[in-house]
C-alpha cells in the first residue's frame, strides 16, 4: 500500500470510528493545569529531534511540539535538548542534555530515545553495550519527577532493508545488538525502572512490532488501520514520520497516564487529526515562509 493510500485509509478510519476522528468535538479544559505539566523537559536523539519531519511538513516540528499540541491545557514550550548527532557520542551528548534538563527543575522528563545509543551504536563488544547502558541510566537517576523512557526495539530490519536519505540503510548491522544482548538491555532497563516509581517505560518494542506486523494500532480510542507501516515509519525503517511521531507521543502519554496519579486521559487530546492540526498551526508562519521560498525558487 502506498503512503498516500495508507493516509486515506487512516483518515477514513478516524472518521468512522467514534471518538477518533478529526470531526470529534473537543471540550474546553476545565480546572487547573496539572502540576506535572508545568515544566516539561524533552531530551533525546534523532526521533526526539524530529529528524526528516521538516521535509515532510515544511516546518521544524519535534516531539516536544507534538507533546505541547496534545495537551488540553495550554503549556509553555517544553525545554528541549535533542540532536540527530547523538549517535556520535551518546555519553557526551547525554551528559550535556541531562544536566541542562536538571537545571530546569522539570516536573516531567520525556526521554523516549535518550537511551537508544547507549545500547546501539559504535561498539563491537556486546559487554560494552551493557556497561554503557549503566552510564545512560546514571544520567537519568537524579530526576525525581516522572520520567518517560523507551525500551530497546530490534532494528535489524532497518540495517538490512532501510532506505535512508542517501539511498542506503541509516544504521549498520554491526551497530545492532545481538538478540541476547537486546534481551539483557531491556531486562536491565525494566529492573532499573522497577526500582524507581517515577520512571515509566514506553513500550517501543511492542509498538514497532505491532506496526511491522500490519496489525491495526489503537491508543486511547484513536486508531490507525492495518498496514500503516508506510504511514508511521519512514523508508529508513528507523525514524517516525510526522504521523508516527504523533502516534509515539500518544503512546508515551498513555504510558504516563497509566503510571502516574495526578494526571489522567482527560488532560490530553487523543484525536490525532486535532493534534496534527494544532502542531502545524503553531508553525504556520514558518511553513508560510518555507513554502513562499519554495515557490520563488520554482519561479526562478
Amino acid at each position: 500500500m502506498t503512503r498516500r493510500c495508507a493516509l486515506l485509509a487512516a483518515l477514513l478510519c478516524c472518521w468512522t470510528v467514534p471518538g477518533t476522528g478529526a470531526a470529534s468535538v473537543q471540550s474546553e479544559p476545565s480546572g487547573e493545569r496539572p502540576p506535572m505539566l508545568e515544566r516539561v523537559a524533552v531530551i533525546g536523539a534523532s526521533v526526539t529531534d524530529g529528524f526528516l519531519l521538516p521535509n515532510e511538513v515544511d516546518a521544524m516540528v519535534t516531539l516536544a511540539d507534538v507533546i505541547q499540541a496534545a495537551s488540553v491545557f495550554p503549556i509553555d514550550a517544553p525545554f528541549r535538548k535533542s540532536s540527530m548527532l547523538f549517535f556520535r557520542d551518546p555519553v557526551e551528548y547525554g551528559t550535556r542534555y541531562a544536566r541542562a534538563a536538571q537545571a530546569q527543575e522539570p516536573t516531567l522528563v520525556v526521554a523516549i530515545d535518550f537511551l537508544f545509543w547507549f545500547g546501539y551504536g559504535f561498539t563491537m563488544n556486546e559487554d560494552t553495550r551493557l556497561k554503557q547502558l549503566e552510564t545512560g541510566l546514571s544520567l537519568l537517576d537524579p530526576f525525581d519527577c516522572p520520567v518517560l523512557v523507551g525500551d530497546f526495539p530490534n532494528l535489524l530490519v532497518a540495517a538490512r532493508e532501510g532506505v535512508g536519505i542517501h539511498g542506503a540503510p541509516m544504521i549498520s548491522e554491526w551497530q545492532v545488538p545481538k538478540p541476547e544482548t537486546l534481551a539483557l538491555l531491556n531486562e536491565r532497563l525494566l529492573e532499573w525502572a522497577g526500582a524507581k516509581p517515577n520512571v515509566h517505560v514506553v513500550p517501543m518494542t511492542s509498538f514497532l512490532e505491532q506496526i511491522r506486523s500490519g496489525a491495526a494500532l489503537e491508543i486511547q480510542g484513536c486508531c490507525w488501520p492495518e498496514d500503516s507501516l508506510e504511514l508511521l515509519i519512514d523508508k529508513d525503517l528507523l525514524h517516525t514520520t510526522f504521523e508516527g511521531t504523533i502516534a509515539l507521543t500518544l503512546l508515551a502519554l498513555e504510558t504516563l497516564v497509566k503510571g502516574e496519579e495526578g494526571i489522567n486521559k482527560e488532560h490530553f487530546h487523543w484525536d490525532r487529526q486535532l493534534v496534527r492540526k494544532r502542531a502545524l498551526e503553531a508553525r504556520a508562519k514558518e511553513r508560510e515562509q518555507r513554502l513562499g521560498k519554495t515557490a520563488e525558487t520554482s519561479d526562478d
